[in-house]
């Protein structure tokens, strides 16, 4: 018999038990909530998971908390001042988003537009259809749970052939919101939705870090990995294209999706790209897919991509705004961007922009606010931590750094970022300091 799947509830206390009963008043309106949703589980399947049952002597965010929120279908976010403040809630929901487990948000007391709630909690959680339970009767509010937690969330693909973002990442919305709105995530009948989406630099030569480091692969990692993107694709494939011969890089790629799609690419129909590509069309008929071509230098890549009668969809990451049509053009990091980006190195979940000191904003300025180098910093800074901003800061002014006055701004991406590389190993890997 298989494990019930399980609907995690999370809360403030003070805000379900702000007079401080007695145990025996423990926290009624969760313990309703709890028993309802183990009522029905004959018929749902899916078992509550609250604390006082579950883990009554709980003083921190374990293991088993994280366990338990991967298990689950859903999160129940029950919100007021209490739980907006709550170290714990902030890491159940940030847990549940990282894991892309749907959160119902159920709001307990104050509005949606609060000034605490609207700084606390993402977008992504705002905007969910959740429930206003301020003025709501206790049967109504578990009526409402009822019907909402019945719902099967729709599966969760898992791309294939792309990393997950690092834990460290900062996502820019700016972007990223935009991207998936012409994907057609979330309303598949989108008319403003395009079969071919792009991301390019705003700049095509780099201050600093030559002509890549702008983030635009990261931009693309973090849309293929989106909860709501996996969700609304039947198949998602992430492609590495690069330069060279374009009729042995349509070969490799229409040989990469033919292996992820199940075919014996060791095939005679597999030495031959059109032959290849014929057989990726056919079985990419009847299914609703999303490729990612990252790093497209010729427009004679993304034409063959272009399946007549296929829900395909193509995010493309270039450095050649000529081939797409209104690309979004990416620009280098904000001084905010740049030190949230340094920030996350000290504390991933919870980075303080704040704690940082003058010489991080002039490491950011200093390098023009471009990823790939705030991000060597970042690794620099945390590995020597005897080390302080402005030592790094006058290593990267000093001759160790003139490497980078060997960077060409040419086509070659690979030789370009060999070098950059090259310096970041001689920071992050001498033993001199």
């Amino acid at each position: 018999m298989t494990d019930p799947k399980r609907i995690f509830i999370s809360y403030g206390r003070g805000d379900v038990n702000p007079d401080k009963k007695s145990d025996a008043d423990f926290y009624p309106i969760v313990e309703k909530i709890a028993n309802h949703l183990n009522r029905l589980q004959p018929q749902t399947g899916r078992k509550a998971w609250y604390d006082k049952f579950d883990m009554p002597s709980v003083l921190e965010f374990t293991d088993e908390i994280g366990r338990a929120i991967e298990q689950s279908e859903y999160l129940l976010l029950l919100i007021g001042d209490h739980a907006l403040k709550s170290e714990f809630c902030r890491r159940e929901w940030m847990h549940a988003m990282r894991n892309c487990v749907p959160i119902i948000p159920i709001l307990l007391k104050g509005k949606w537009d609060d000034d605490l709630l609207v700084k606390t909690l993402p977008e992504a959680i705002r905007n969910t259809n959740g429930i206003d339970a301020t003025a709501m009767s206790e049967d109504k509010l578990l009526s409402e749970i009822e019907r909402l937690t019945k719902i099967t969330p729709k599966p969760l693909i898992t791309p294939q052939g792309a990393n997950k973002p690092p834990i460290y990442v900062i996502d820019r919305p700016q972007y990223t919101i935009p991207i998936k709105k012409e994907l057609g995530v979330g309303d598949p009948t989108n008319p403003h939705r395009q079969n071919v989406v792009s991301i390019t630099s705003e700049q095509e030569v780099a201050a600093f870090m030559g002509i890549g480091g702008i983030g635009k692969t990261t931009l693309a990692l973090i849309v293929c990995n989106d909860c709501d993107v996996r969700r609304s694709f039947d198949q998602i494939f992430f492609l590495e294209v690069n330069q060279g011969d374009v009729e042995q890089i349509l070969l490799r790629l229409f040989s990469q999706l033919g292996a992820y799609l199940g075919d014996n690419v060791d095939s005679d129909a597999y030495k031959n790209w059109r032959t290849a590509r014929g057989l990726v069309q056919s079985k990419l008929t009847h299914k609703r897919t999303l490729i990612i071509l990252d790093d497209v230098w010729d427009n004679g890549i993304i034409e063959h991509f272009n399946f007549a009668g296929v829900d395909c969809r193509l995010l493309i990451t270039t450095r050649n705004k000529a081939l797409v049509d209104d690309a979004q053009s990416v620009s280098p990091l904000s001084t905010d961007e740049g030190l949230e980006l340094l920030a996350r190195f000290y504390d991933p979940l919870n980075p303080d922009i704040s704690a940082l000191t003058d010489a991080h904003k002039e490491i950011v300025a200093y390098l023009n606010g471009y990823t790939l180098a705030i991000e060597i910093a970042g690794r620099w800074m945390k590995k020597y931590k005897q080390k302080t901003p402005a030592d790094y800061l006058a290593l990267i002014q000093s001759d160790t750094a003139k490497l980078f006055d060997n960077l060409q701004v040419g086509r070659d991406k690979n030789v370009n970022l060999e070098k950059s590389l090259a310096l970041s190993y001689h920071f992050l890997e001498s033993d001199d300091d």
